[in-house]
């Protein structure tokens, strides 16, 4: 399913949550993000919003669902989905089968990396055990939030399995294209000429502009 173009937000609304998502999905948003993240998110409440909202006919099949693992540093270690002795792909997999509970469902559409962690092996291994859940396709897309370091970027596209739809250079022309300048390209491989000529045929949205905006401007 491809994202839709406006995404509902869960951070912060507490007890609120469960009609706050029922409203929005009555009113025709078709996309939630959450977190299993209990400091700042109920997911366990965002699932009752869905189940509310399904009961007056909207089709779980028609919503994109996107949830993300959480490290340690952003968790109340008070209450978290995991223990953090446990080894990173543990934790990975006890937050993400406790999203698949708290929100009635067997399949995300988008799991996130909700912020960097570190060292690269370690980052490298959270990544690895999210792209299990790709092939194993219980997961649509992958994806990370809160990164501003391109190098991190370029270290886990790098060492990544499953690669986004667009590379790092493809947006990046279609961005300075967003921005009304002309990228003077040099590539010697054919096969980055070929991608490069393509980035008229995707869009970036403006949050997406913006995000870019803050490495360069």
């Amino acid at each position: 399913m491809k994202i839709p173009n406006m995404i509902y937000g869960t951070a912060w609304k507490k007890e609120n949550i469960t009609d706050l998502v029922f409203e929005a999905l009555k009113q025709g948003f078709k996309a939630i993000d959450t977190a299993c993240q209990p400091k700042h998110y109920r997911e366990d409440l965002v699932g009752l919003g869905l189940l509310k909202a399904y009961e007056i006919g909207i089709k779980r099949q028609d919503l994109f669902i996107q949830t993300k693992f959480t490290p340690v540093d952003g968790q109340d270690q008070s209450n978290m989905p995991y223990l953090a002795s446990d080894e990173i792909e543990i934790q990975v997999e006890k937050s993400f089968e406790t999203s698949k509970k708290n929100l009635h469902t067997d399949f995300i559409n988008a799991y996130i990396l909700h912020s960097p962690v570190f060292p690269g092996t370690k980052l490298q291994r959270v990544w690895q055990k999210m792209e299990e859940f790709y092939d194993k396709k219980e997961v649509g897309q992958l994806g990370i939030s809160n990164c501003y370091d391109l190098d991190v970027l370029k270290y886990l596209y790098n060492n990544a399995k499953v690669k986004y739809e667009k590379s790092v250079a493809e947006i990046f022309y279609r961005f300075l294209n967003h921005i009304n300048i002309t990228p003077l390209n040099g590539t010697t491989s054919i096969k980055h000429m070929i991608e490069d000529l393509k980035i008229g045929e995707f869009e970036l949205t403006n949050d997406e502009i913006e995000e870019i905006s803050k490495f360069i401007i």
